[in-house]
């Protein structure tokens, strides 16, 4: 017995150790923690950032997130300008697994801009620039050649657009619009290298039913709209349609054989600094891959 004593002071050392190692730094976690969340029950602000912050960042269920998000508002409503900030970035950028609204984000940014916060302010000067500008081509109601994604994807959701695909990463954001445009399924909207609207696609999905008439329908308002379109193309596949307007190109065509058919808004000069950009690259490995319906 006395020659495994050695082995048993080892092995007894090494428990010691991990304990020391492993127990203790998540005791001292634990406690801290406890520490903060009872500091920002007191109503600190900085506490209440602190500890809310803690909780959105940390891997905590759904649960402690909307706690999180509870003890940032009040911080936020005390004028506690990170917790400002934090909060309109959280729900921008769907920060721990929070579901994006641009709407909430929008309310933030715009409280930390009268608090004149210089990050709000500058997220929010796309709109600024917006309400000066009063003769651009107006699509959803604002001269949309101005506008950046924060500001397209707050305007759509702000008029009842979902999300079906919104990725930082990639140059296109994808919405249902048949609340926008009754018939159409689907849009597209794309951003160029510079954050700035380059593209708007509506797609029609292939029907049967009606569909000369919701086409008659659409094309009477582009018409009313826009005046007749500069240029008329019919052929066996294609029936194509073109309006210029204040540097946007509007598309309309058809395709008689599949009944399916395409409107399109663009940016013309920055979709083809775009498509240059992608083609230079190889999209595959480089550059997120665009399909534009």
């Amino acid at each position: 017995m006395k020659k495994f004593r050695p082995i048993l002071i080892f092995i007894s050392f090494l428990v010691i150790v991990f304990v020391i190692m492993y127990y203790f730094p998540v005791q001292s976690e634990v406690t801290e923690m406890t520490i903060l969340e009872k500091r920002a029950k007191m109503g600190h602000a900085v506490d209440e950032y602190l500890y809310g912050r803690m909780l959105i960042l940390g891997d905590f269920p759904k649960e402690k997130k909307q706690e999180g998000l509870a003890f940032l508002e009040k911080a936020a409503t005390k004028e506690y300008k990170p917790a400002i900030i934090f909060l309109a970035q959280i729900y921008e950028k769907g920060i721990g697994g929070i579901h994006r609204d641009y709407i909430k984000a929008f309310k933030w940014y715009k409280k930390g801009a009268q608090l004149g916060i210089k990050t709000a302010q500058l997220k929010l000067s796309p709109f600024e620039e917006l309400k000066k500008d009063k003769n651009s081509f107006i699509l959803f109601g604002i001269p949309i050649k101005k506008a950046r994604r924060f500001s397209v994807r707050y305007i759509l959701q702000k008029n009842g657009a979902v999300p079906i695909d919104l990725n930082d990463d990639s140059f296109c954001d994808i919405f249902s619009s048949n609340n926008f445009l009754p018939g159409t399924d689907k849009m597209q909207v794309c951003y160029g290298l510079d954050g700035y609207f380059v593209l708007l696609e509506y797609r029609y999905p292939p029907r049967r039913t009606k569909y000369g008439e919701i086409l008659a329908k659409n094309m009477s308002k582009l018409i009313k709209k826009y005046g007749n379109p500069k240029t008329i193309s019919k052929v066996n596949v294609v029936d194509y349609y073109l309006w210029e307007k204040d540097g946007v190109n509007i598309y309309l065509w058809m395709e008689p054989k599949t009944n399916t058919c395409f409107l399109r808004y663009v940016v013309m000069n920055r979709y083809l600094e775009l498509v240059n950009y992608l083609m230079s690259k190889k999209r595959e490995k480089e550059v997120p891959k665009v399909e534009f319906y």
